[in-house]
């Protein structure tokens, strides 16, 4: 199995995935570039099996008629997509499995509310082993989601806990958005001696792919140890979690 990662041009930081699998079959994620993705698609010379979205903001439906349309291949999504409005034609379940022809490799969906109650995201393995987290706007690099439209951030602190941090380090994290610059600034606004988000921001390589262990050390909200703010307040668990992200509201 494959993933194809395309940043898609529309001014936010798309980013829109193709899992490839051997046999012929791939997954469209957050479909928005679809000119990128058809590339891919001739490129491998496969069949899409669904178009997929990890919630319904309209930054990562938008592309969904059209892509349908081009591919032939139908929606799927959470069941509480309903909410937006939009044409869904599945409605996957959490913890179902999604099979592509030919492969032995896996594709888990993952209920992972919090930034919308009906986001999820999709958790792909090779043999026995999580390989990577297709994760839309729950988990980003150095970040995570805000809840502004449709979210509860308690709801997505449970979600993070729950689902995020129990995964092995060696996991991809594939989020819906390139953030990784300004959220590692955020990181260093509160934590300026931490070396592994300096390193990174001084590299200035913000097509970087990161996975759970890196983000265990730039990612404040996966946080399992207390924080001291400037103020003087020490904070942890949800309590950290929940002014981190009012925090980065703001910043």
């Amino acid at each position: 199995m494959e993933i194809k990662q395309i940043d898609a041009r529309g001014g936010w930081d798309n980013l829109n995935y193709v899992v490839i699998g051997k046999g012929g079959e791939c997954l469209v994620i957050d479909p928005l570039d679809i000119d990128q993705i058809d590339k891919v698609i001739r490129e491998y010379r496969v069949k899409v099996k669904a178009v997929i979205n990890t919630h319904g903001h309209l930054d990562h439906i938008q592309g969904n008629l059209e892509a349908s349309q081009k591919f032939d291949a139908p929606i799927w999504a959470h069941p509480l997509a309903k909410q937006w409005g939009t044409k869904v034609d599945h409605y996957l379940q959490d913890r179902e499995m999604i099979d592509l022809a030919g492969e032995a490799d896996g594709v888990e969906v993952l209920h992972t509310p919090g930034h919308t109650m009906d986001h999820l995201s999709l958790l792909v393995t090779r043999g026995p082993d999580s390989w990577a987290l297709i994760c839309g706007d729950t988990l980003f690099n150095a970040g995570v989601g805000n809840c502004h439209n449709g979210g509860d951030p308690a709801v997505l602190y449970d979600t993070i806990q729950k689902i995020v941090v129990p995964l092995d380090d060696k996991v991809e994290v594939l989020p819906g958005h390139n953030y990784l610059v300004s959220n590692l600034s955020f990181t260093l606004s509160l934590e300026p001696g931490n070396m592994a988000a300096q390193q990174l921001l001084e590299q200035g390589d913000d097509q970087l792919v990161s996975n759970i262990g890196l983000e265990r050390k730039i990612n404040l909200f996966l946080r399992q140890a207390p924080l001291k703010f400037p103020d003087g307040e020490q904070l942890d668990g949800q309590e950290l979690f929940l002014r981190l992200r009012e925090q980065r509201n703001r910043w």
